[in-house]
């Protein structure tokens, strides 16, 4: 092996190491954006893949004109369906306002499809966001 092949050598795999190495570290987050007829709504959680226990949520609000909207009241209602010899779940948290995104822990108690609502109570009016997240 010569010198300029082992130099292309060592980079590739130099490169391939740093890539390899730092996907873990920037993996994404579980993200989502809806749009009310009154807001842009950010949704995410700190993780890709959610587990059983706690779960910071993070939402970001804007309004159509896209400014941030920091006077709002928001509450996180997080439920699982009834299933065959258990009842249903229901789960309320208020989500607080934290440098200018409002910031909340869900505590998702088993595995499954929880079904999520984030409501918006601004200026007398209520605004529902709903979806849907796996927890493993």
């Amino acid at each position: 092996m010569n010198i300029k092949t082992s130099w292309k050598v060592k980079t590739a795999i130099l490169i391939f190491g740093l890539v390899t190495i730092s996907t873990p570290i920037f993996a994404k987050n579980w993200q989502m954006d809806k749009t009310t007829k009154d807001y842009n709504i950010q949704i995410s959680f700190e993780k890709d893949k959610l587990n059983m226990g706690n779960q910071a949520i993070t939402i970001g609000l804007q309004d159509l004109n896209k400014k941030l909207v920091t006077d709002a009241q928001i509450t996180v209602e997080y439920t699982m369906p009834a299933m065959m010899g258990m009842p249903a779940m229901y789960y309320k948290t208020e989500a607080k306002l934290e440098k200018g995104q409002y910031k909340a822990i869900l505590d998702f108690s088993m595995e499954g499809s929880w079904n999520t609502v984030v409501k918006i109570k601004r200026l007398g009016k209520l605004s529902k966001v709903n979806f849907n997240v796996d927890v493993h």
